[in-house]
């Protein structure tokens, strides 16, 4: 990080750090961002945003910078998915519940069947809000040591000497920003990294969401203070509409030319075990096959014959 300058035009201004300013303005200049745009994805408002930019910052400017260093830091990840992503149903759910879970300051609950879009509804989300931190979990980063290196990776630890543990950082970096933190896969934590995040929500107050299968629901059940501790609590579902909207979507984003041919097979698969994943994958390899096959099958019978080489409990019509 850049030295220091302080600026001397004006007697309340603050110390700042020159490269990250102009790391700043090259950023609104290439999305062209409005000051009332800009100040909303660092969680300001324009004026701050503006004295910031002139060189003349007032206000708590180290966790305006830390901020700024986060959106920075993670804008290949939100071009990735604005790329490559479509909002659905699922998706205005999860982040209508996540605006409920960061005005409340809340620990907040989200689950749903496996297969419907939360993974893809939680990159979206994190896209469209570049202060929240999203943490995936896996089945061996799932405990407490392990959600508090995955919380490191997503924020600067430029303040961070090494003289104290992580956590008591990111404490004193968090408390009070009202960042909002989304573990996903949140079913696959163990004990100590429901520990750990129940403690840092009380020692931050940031708003923390937790999305996973239904099952995660039992997990919380298991302890009594935890249950209590959880305000909000949304349950995802696939009803015919969605399957329909979610379905028509994927088609034009993977087979737009098959899309009048495949629809109706489509929002079958989505309605049973594996939903829109499941159709994902079947797409795929009904593309495969008719790639394959010396005699190119129609692109209904490619699709059956890929429901028959997957794992498929159901017929199709």
């Amino acid at each position: 990080m850049p030295d220091t300058t302080k600026p001397l035009d004006e007697a309340n201004a603050k110390p700042f750090h020159v490269e990250l300013k102009d790391a700043l303005v090259e950023y609104r200049t290439r999305h062209n961002l409005s000051l009332v745009e800009l100040g909303q994805q660092l969680a300001s408002n324009a004026t701050q945003v503006s004295r910031y930019l002139n060189g003349k910052p007032v206000g708590d400017v180290d966790r305006l910078e830390d901020i700024i260093e986060d959106v920075l830091k993670n804008e290949h990840r939100r071009k990735e998915s604005r790329g490559k992503l479509f909002t659905t149903p699922v998706s205005h759910a999860l982040a209508g519940t996540c605006e409920i879970i960061r005005e409340t300051n809340d620990m907040g609950l989200v689950f749903g069947p496996a297969g419907i879009g939360k993974s893809c509804a939680i990159e979206l989300y994190a896209a469209a809000n570049p202060t929240s931190i999203p943490a995936t979990t896996t089945t061996w980063r799932c405990t407490g040591q392990a959600i508090e290196a995955l919380i490191c990776a997503g924020v600067s630890m430029r303040g961070w000497g090494g003289n104290t543990n992580r956590g008591t950082y990111l404490t004193s970096k968090l408390s009070g920003s009202n960042r909002l933190i989304i573990v996903d896969n949140a079913h696959k934590l163990r004990q100590s990294g429901l520990a750990w995040l129940f403690d840092f929500h009380d020692a931050t107050q940031c708003p923390i969401a937790l999305v996973g299968n239904p099952s995660v629901l039992d997990v919380i059940r298991q302890n009594d203070q935890w249950f209590s501790r959880i305000g909000i609590k949304r349950e995802l579902r696939v009803n015919p509409k969605s399957a329909r909207s979610i379905s028509t979507q994927l088609l034009q984003t993977l087979l737009p030319e098959a899309a009048t041919e495949l629809q109706d097979l489509c929002e079958q698969v989505a309605e049973h075990q594996g939903h829109f994943r499941a159709v994902r994958k079947q797409l795929l390899l009904a593309r495969k096959i008719r790639e394959n096959e010396k005699e190119t099958p129609a692109w209904p019978d490619a699709f059956r014959m890929a429901h028959s080489q997957l794992i498929r409990d159901y017929a199709i019509a």
